[in-house]
């Protein structure tokens, strides 16, 4: 039988075998990347869709949502009592007053040009001086605070009358406050709205702009125009020593009666003052004085102002002093000045 040589496939050799996988391992990575492009492509259409509506909301609404009420806006000063709790009525028979009684009351536009053409409603008819013989007038200046009612609640036993010099506090206890000073027969009178020295002495034309602010202020709270103030600091101090001829001649000119004092309380000295150093400082230098106008405070801080009083009360009267509010026809006591 003839022989025949037998037909064999060519075996694959190592260096073949690892190029078909290299080929088929191409092959795949190819697919996979054409998976992922399509992938992104359809991706990135969607985003386009979905992002073209909240851009065009972004655009047409860019202002924050308005207050729920905005007549309980805060106060700028001197601080920012429009967070101050509401308020109820009281046994002296204060008016009762929440935040949306609370008139909304903001700081004067600015001005240009002569500062005596500002704010003509600032004006006064030129009063009449008189002077009593043996009165006291009690005064308080920076309230109102919480120890203004006590203060009230203390002349109000003693039955006298005295004089608040206020600063601008604002919100539902504020206005409750002002308006019981005017409801139990007292003065209320200005002092100041920042009581920041450096700013309200910098000119005459700040001076009226934070006294316009604190006039406006305390008559839309109480209705009454106040036409008598206190200098911060009093008329003459080591702030307003450039500007205080020129402040006191147009505040004259307007017709405004501004006080100083003659007796002191020693209550806003450094450190402050013991009730009893209160009482000794009021009845010792009150002694000597045909009329006295007695500085005290009635701020926060002030407690042992407001213990001392009765004892200040009943040491004048002893003295011979009959208790009264001031008015704009009382003559001022003020510091000597040149």
């Amino acid at each position: 039988m003839p022989y025949k040589a037998s037909r064999r496939k060519p075996a694959i050799t190592g260096n073949k075998k690892w190029a078909v996988f290299l080929i088929l391992f191409c092959v795949i990575l190819i697919f996979i990347g054409i998976g992922i492009l399509i992938y992104r492509l359809a991706d990135s259409q969607t985003e386009e869709t979905m992002a073209e509506p909240a851009g065009t909301a972004s655009a047409v609404n860019t202002q924050p949502p308005a207050p729920d009420n905005p007549s309980t806006e805060p106060s700028s000063s001197a601080g920012q009592n429009a967070s101050e709790p509401e308020a109820s009525s009281t046994d002296s028979g204060a008016v009762s007053t929440s935040s949306e009684d609370v008139p909304v009351v903001t700081p004067p536009a600015e001005q240009t040009g002569n500062y005596q053409e500002w704010f003509p409603d600032l004006h006064f008819p030129k009063p009449e001086y008189t002077t009593k013989d043996k009165t006291a007038y009690l005064t308080f200046d920076d309230g109102p605070s919480e120890n203004t009612d006590k203060v009230l609640d203390i002349l109000k036993e003693k039955g006298v009358k005295a004089t608040f010099f206020v600063v601008g506090k604002e919100g539902p206890d504020a206005q409750r406050r002002m308006q019981r000073i005017v409801n139990e027969g007292h003065t209320i009178a200005i002092h100041s709205y920042t009581h920041d020295y450096k700013q309200i002495y910098a000119s005459p034309g700040a001076f009226l702009k934070d006294f316009e602010h604190i006039s406006t202020l305390v008559e839309s709270y109480t209705g009454v125009k106040p036409n008598i103030f206190r200098f911060p600091g009093g008329t003459v101090n080591a702030y307003n020593k450039n500007v205080y001829k020129d402040i006191t001649a147009e505040m004259l000119r307007r017709g405004y009666t501004f006080y100083d004092w003659n007796v002191s309380s020693g209550d806003a000295s450094a450190g402050g003052a013991t009730k009893q150093q209160c009482i000794d400082n009021v009845l010792n230098d009150s002694k000597s004085k045909n009329r006295a106008v007695i500085l005290c405070h009635d701020a926060a801080d002030k407690k042992t102002t407001v213990e001392a009083l009765p004892a200040i009360i009943d040491g004048l009267t002893e003295q011979g002093f009959t208790l009264e509010a001031l008015d704009n026809t009382v003559k001022p006591v003020t510091f000597n000045y040149e």
